[in-house]
């Protein structure tokens, strides 16, 4: 996983095929653009991408963090096209469970969520918040809410898989924000929550949480000074599984002493 330019094969459009040796190999499938060095999706026939996907769900490290997210995102956006059947898509994040790296992680939640928006008004909504739990379950036991001292791609490791467990109702990442949320209640000038995982957990916590907690994050809301923060707060606002304080929030929004007007239309 180390290509140099010289080992480059071009396949140019004109050419009907293209013949080139594959050095021996102790895995039987084919790995096109490693490292991604070019701009452009790889397409296989069946068998190797089956092959593929197996070799995922054995030992996911054989193959490079980069083409592990290519392979999840080539796969979801031939599928998207037509050119390939969506159950590949579907196999190639079956690993997910034992994934550890960003990239091939962040190249999966771009597609992941997408499908969770479009089911969220369906009965199947249900059993895609299950796999989403199961597929982040080992990573949250392992990161948790405590991220000081990671380094740069660490943490955005942590923050994604954070966001992804407390969104689908992780019951572990829901308690662990509770917690958090309940602990910026009682100290409100000093917020506990780092700030990459407060939309999520403000969220999780307004979510399965009191009227209480709510009102409380409305109240920091009109004396945060900070925009981005303000804005953040807002957003969570309508996180409320309760109709009628997301009825409340909406008539506060017409109320521009309260919400000001030009953030009225993002309530």
């Amino acid at each position: 996983f180390n290509p140099q330019y010289n080992d480059i094969v071009w396949m140019k459009k004109e050419d009907n095929t293209s013949r080139f040796s594959v050095p021996g190999s102790t895995f039987n499938w084919v790995l096109g653009n490693v490292k991604v060095l070019g701009y452009y999706r790889v397409n296989y026939d069946v068998d190797n991408w089956n092959s593929l996907i197996n070799q995922l769900k054995t030992t996911h490290t054989a193959i490079d963090l980069v083409n592990r997210a290519q392979i999840i995102d080539d796969s979801w956006n031939l599928a998207s096209g037509g050119y390939i059947d969506q159950d590949i898509a579907l196999r190639a994040v079956e690993y997910l469970d034992r994934e550890m790296d960003y990239v091939p992680w962040d190249a999966a939640t771009r597609q992941l969520n997408y499908v969770g928006r479009m089911l969220s008004s369906t009965e199947l909504y249900g059993a895609f918040k299950d796999f989403m739990v199961k597929k982040t379950s080992s990573q949250y036991t392992q990161l948790g809410m405590n991220n000081t001292g990671a380094p740069l791609l660490q943490s955005f490791f942590w923050s994604l898989i954070v966001n992804q467990a407390c969104q689908y109702d992780s019951p572990a990442c829901v308690k662990d924000a509770q917690t958090l949320f309940q602990k910026w209640r009682e100290t409100p000038d000093s917020n506990p929550i780092s700030p990459e995982v407060q939309s999520a957990v403000y969220c999780a916590a307004l979510r399965h949480g009191s009227t209480e907690d709510w009102n409380f994050l409305f109240q920091r809301l009109q004396v945060e000074t900070n925009v981005n923060l303000k804005d953040r707060i807002q957003d969570r606002l309508a996180c409320s599984s309760e109709l009628w304080v997301l009825r409340r929030l909406l008539n506060l929004a017409l109320d521009s002493d309260v919400i000001r007007s030009q953030d009225s239309t993002g309530v």
